[in-house]
């Protein structure tokens, strides 16, 4: 049973790899987030994978789920990477869903003023 298993098994709440080496952390995460994607624990593995730091990762998974129409896990996947056109596109396609909150999620994040203040007032 690998490492990424075990710390699946204990519950990924418990997750505490902060005392590990960036590098070693992004890749025990990313096995983690990897595993639960093929689980079918897909809002897991989209917390999992942005805690990794892993940007690559996190773009892929980000992907991924808003081409299977799930952009709120776009969002969780996609925090903390940086990767603002593709938050942008999770965002617009939360706001499509009506998901408010994970619309508003992506554009805080992204510092779109703008379209934060669009959302609360329209949607």
């Amino acid at each position: 049973m690998s490492l990424a298993s075990k710390l699946i098994d204990q519950g990924i709440d418990k997750i505490d790899v902060s005392m590990l080496p960036e590098d070693y952390k992004k890749q025990i995460l990313t096995e983690v987030a990897e595993l639960l994607f093929n689980q079918g624990r897909l809002d897991d593995s989209a917390k999992i994978i942005s805690k990794s730091g892993n940007k690559e990762k996190q773009a892929e998974f980000g992907l991924k789920f808003v081409r299977e129409g799930r952009p709120a896990l776009a969002v969780d996947a996609l925090m903390g990477s940086g990767n603002l056109d593709l938050i942008k596109k999770a965002g617009v396609a939360c706001m499509n869903n009506g998901n408010k909150e994970a619309a508003l999620k992506a554009f805080v994040s992204i510092g779109d003023k703008e379209m934060e203040e669009f959302i609360k007032e329209n949607l």
